[in-house]
């Protein structure tokens, strides 16, 4: 993973997996990303847009720098 910002830690960085509501048919398994995120040292959060699952906590990091 490159960061684009210089690898400022003071801006968000997330590891987001969309369409947590189609768990039968996922591309990445919940434990790959997590280990992605732990070794990348950034948050790793699933959402979906049609349950709105996590929604709510994903904008707000992406827009408070």
């Amino acid at each position: 993973m490159v960061r684009i910002d210089g690898g400022r830690r003071d801006r968000p960085c997330l590891l987001i997996g969309n369409k947590a509501d189609l768990d039968d048919s996922r591309a990445v398994e919940f434990e790959l990303a997590a280990r992605w995120s732990d070794l990348w040292n950034i948050e790793y959060i699933e959402t979906s847009a049609k349950t709105r699952l996590n929604v709510d906590k994903v904008v707000p990091v992406l827009t408070t720098f």
